[in-house]
């Protein structure tokens, strides 16, 4: 073993307790070993005691088959490599293994220390290379891009309040639903508006409160989704994003849970969107939240598989539309907090908009339009 593993989890699930003891004595001076003939007990350890960069199943076990259990170890924790070890050698086992249970590497009982030692460390270096490029898209291409969103936010205010809260909405229902690649609908909310730099302003107000457009604002307005595609196209491992964002006026149709629960990540995250888009006017539209989650079920047929998650959704200063507000000084803003009305140049210009929440670029924006005596040097936030 030449690489440091002292610190990393391993799986090993069989109904023969022989077969986990030998594992067990080849492998606890290298690794951190957690062996269990109980498949439902091996599950329950995933939460608890996880992560794990390799799980390797047997595949007949009482109450539940490997394939089964391997699929579930994929819902719950889709970063763990899965391996599979078993007394069966035909093809079909194999390929139903490889198909429903999306295995890693497939093993035949019976199977030497050696060849057992050699595939979890190559399971280890395909975990690392999961997260290493999870990490990757999560952090370093989420951080460039949020870059290119405060920039937005300066020359847009609109539309970038609109998406921070849009953005809020969606990642709390990718995170109840337990999809996969969540960073993808996060992005696509960030980015959903992008397109919308061709949209005369006046247009773009109407289409966010919602209001009614003309015949030829809409057309506007049925444009900006595949602008922004465009400009992201060109983004590595941002396909998948730019369609959503392509996409997202294209009309979802019941059952939306199908949708959510689906392989389609360009259809959920269409979804996703419109209906946190949606919801988001309803909340910006001055009505509290219980009664936004009514009106937004009572038009969506079966978006009550939306209730719960909504409910447990904790938006920004509150959920209770009267709330506490005071003024402050621009330079006593700190990051976090959330401007509770729009701010406006003395020629009329939107310079930061209501809702939206500070951080370092806003507050310097802020501060640089005061100086100069273009806003005043208080503004009213949202206190809880």
């Amino acid at each position: 073993m030449t690489m440091d593993t002292q610190h990393i989890r391993i799986m090993i699930v069989d109904d023969d307790p022989m077969i986990l003891a030998g594992a067990n004595r080849l492998l606890y001076k290298y690794f951190k070993i957690f062996t269990f003939e109980d498949p439902m007990k091996a599950l329950k350890s995933l939460e608890t005691d996880g992560p794990f960069a390799v799980v390797v199943s047997d595949m007949h076990m009482p109450g539940i088959d490997g394939i089964s259990f391997l699929s579930k170890v994929k819902e719950r924790s889709p970063d763990t490599v899965r391996m599979m070890l078993t007394g069966d050698s035909d093809l079909q086992t194999a390929v139903d293994a490889v198909n429903e249970g999306h295995i890693f590497r497939f093993m035949t009982k019976p199977c030497d220390g050696k060849t057992l030692a050699n595939s979890i460390l190559v399971g280890i270096q395909q975990h690392q290379l999961i997260t290493g490029e999870k990490e990757l898209l999560e952090k370093t291409l989420k951080g460039s891009i949020q870059v290119m969103m405060d920039v937005m936010g300066m020359t847009n205010p609109l539309a970038f309040n609109k998406t921070r809260r849009v953005q809020h909405i969606v990642v709390h229902m990718a995170a109840f639903f337990h999809l996969e690649e969540q960073w993808k609908y996060e992005l696509a909310a960030m980015l959903s508006l992008l397109g919308s730099v061709i949209v005369p302003v006046p247009v773009l107000e109407k289409y966010l409160a919602g209001r009614e457009l003309t015949q030829e604002e809409a057309e506007i307005i049925r444009s900006f989704p595949k602008t922004g595609q465009a400009l992201l196209n060109s983004i590595p491992r941002m396909g998948s994003v730019a369609e959503i964002i392509g996409n997202q006026l294209k009309i979802i149709n019941p059952p939306y849970m199908n949708t959510i629960s689906g392989k389609d990540p360009v259809e959920t995250g269409v979804l996703l969107l419109k209906m946190a888009f949606e919801f988001d006017s309803y909340l910006t539209g001055g009505v509290a939240k219980p009664e936004a989650i009514r009106r937004f079920i009572s038009n969506n047929n079966d978006a009550a598989v939306f209730a719960e998650c909504l409910m447990r959704l904790e938006l920004a200063g509150g959920d209770d539309i009267n709330l506490n507000t005071t003024f402050i000084d621009i330079v006593d803003l700190k990051d976090g907090m959330v401007l509770a009305e729009n701010i406006y140049s003395q020629s009329g210009m939107l310079v930061v908009g209501e809702h939206c929440i500070v951080n370092a670029t806003i507050r310097l924006r802020l501060l640089n339009f005061s100086r100069q005596g273009i806003i005043p040097h208080r503004v009213k936030i949202i206190t809880t």
